[in-house]
């Protein structure tokens, strides 16, 4: 028996074995984004993957960026249209000054701009053409480091792939509370030590070591960053409470719960809590009065 063939059916079958071909050769999403990530020249090098002393000199990296020169009295407009490209990293300023005091320099993203002016929009280069600005770029050599990247980015980086990141942490006044699981120990130093360098105002890290079980919620915890400073003051819906974080339970994720219990009150309404230390849900009702 023979199968008759239209111009549908053929038309069906080639999109049918293209489509199989490129599911057979195509990357799958999760290696895709490994590689993007990998090939990412702002990315955090290689070289500190596993790591579990923090080395900031580890963490240099030169690139090759693509600079824009223009006339300062011009600088106005010419922002505007590099704004899109400019080089956006932690503690570095893409604008800068020029060889002279009348000229700026702008660094682009060495994502954006890798063979120089022609990777502008056409837009962008006319409009920089008709202000009578160059139509090209300088190649410039621009070492980064430490503290050009974001904590996420230096932990991702670290952290061997098998393992999952820091998936999150509570601040308490100069406090930072994690709960680290069981395979991140061996790198609590990198982790304290990155989050005490890029979170502002903070002063000390730990993390949990045991569960909640006392009478007191209150729970045995480690330094793995920082000095053992644990009196601290923490603010939460403009009420400010002093408190000794090692002997004192306190949550600030349980933020709305005390906020419902302070919309449910009226004036002249009687609130207690019995068997704590701080009570955030009766004394907030009083800035409510």
């Amino acid at each position: 028996m023979f199968m008759k063939w239209t111009p549908r059916s053929f038309c069906r079958s080639i999109l049918l074995s293209s489509l199989y071909k490129m599911a057979s050769t195509s990357p799958s999403p999760v290696m895709l984004s490994a590689e993007m990530e990998t090939n990412n020249v702002l990315s955090v090098p290689e070289c500190v993957r596993g790591m579990k002393v923090l080395d900031r000199d580890k963490f240099k990296k030169d690139l090759r960026v693509h600079c824009y020169f223009f006339e300062q009295a011009k600088a106005t407009k010419a922002l505007k249209v590099l704004k899109p490209y400019f080089l956006k990293i932690p503690a570095f300023q893409p604008i800068q000054e020029g060889h002279e005091t009348c000229c700026r320099v702008a660094y682009l993203d060495p994502t954006k701009v890798t063979n120089g002016f022609q990777d502008l929009d056409l837009k962008a280069r006319n409009t920089l053409l008709c202000l009578g600005l160059p139509g090209d770029t300088s190649v410039r050599k621009l070492t980064i480091g430490y503290n050009n990247f974001k904590a996420d980015e230096i932990l991702r980086a670290v952290i061997p792939k098998e393992l999952d990141s820091v998936s999150g942490y509570s601040i308490i006044g100069h406090i930072i509370h994690l709960n680290l699981r069981p395979e991140l120990e061996e790198y609590k130093s990198v982790i304290g030590n990155v989050l005490l360098d890029k979170v502002p105002n903070i002063q000390t890290v730990v993390t949990k070591t045991d569960s909640i079980d006392s009478t007191y919620r209150n729970f045995s915890m480690e330094v793995i960053a920082g000095k053992e400073a644990f009196e601290t003051t923490t603010r939460e819906n403009r009420c400010l409470f002093s408190l000794d974080f090692s002997k004192v339970y306190w949550n600030p994720r349980l933020s709305n719960e005390h906020q419902k219990v302070t919309n449910l009150l009226a004036k002249g309404d009687v609130c207690s809590t019995f068997s704590v230390v701080l009570a955030p849900s009766s004394f907030r009702p009083v800035k409510k009065v």
